[in-house]
């Protein structure tokens, strides 16, 4: 028996486990985060080795200066993934040369190019069974489970319950 269940009004979605509901919710309605090709960090990150070039000890400007260069002229918006493995994907189909594509794109590449989605409203982040609302995603979901994991039904859900106490309203009210 299927014991998670999406929370997307609408959605009519079961899981076996945490990982498969958590994973449907962030992938395909919550988008709670966004990874951008060429996204413009002020961090200094260095690789062991350049995974286009194999050159050694490279920065990450290295990257952006000797591969990146299709994207420079994009708008945002044409280079913005909802998922790491959609942006890991465009990396290997655009700015790797073809005898290169077998090789994995870095995670430190990646999270360097993940951002907080700001376009996630608060609503995305409250809860449904009882109204409280969570600063982050990370917290929305380790709430939400809580719930889940006590068995609590779809029935339940409101997805448009208002907070229960006079200091949880107050995000309503702003």
């Amino acid at each position: 028996m299927n014991r998670y269940f999406c929370t997307w009004p609408g959605c009519k979605e079961t899981f076996i486990n945490r990982s498969a509901w958590s994973r449907h919710e962030e992938a395909l309605h919550y988008c709670p985060y966004q990874w951008i090709c060429r996204l413009d960090v002020t961090t200094i990150m260095r690789l062991p080795l350049c995974f286009i070039c194999h050159e050694r000890d490279v920065l990450l400007s290295h990257l952006v200066e000797c591969s990146f260069k299709s994207c420079a002229t994009k708008p945002e918006e044409c280079r913005t993934f909802t998922r790491k493995d959609q942006l890991s994907q465009h990396i290997k189909r655009v700015h790797i040369t073809e005898r290169s594509r077998t090789t994995s794109v870095p995670k430190e590449l990646l999270s360097a190019w993940k951002r907080d989605n700001p376009a996630i409203s608060k609503s995305g982040l409250h809860c449904g069974f009882c109204g409280v609302v969570s600063s982050t995603w990370l917290q929305r979901q380790e709430h939400v489970f809580s719930h889940l994991r006590k068995g609590t039904c779809k029935t339940s859900w409101w997805p448009d319950r208002l907070p229960t106490t006079p200091r949880a309203l107050s995000w309503y009210v702003s």
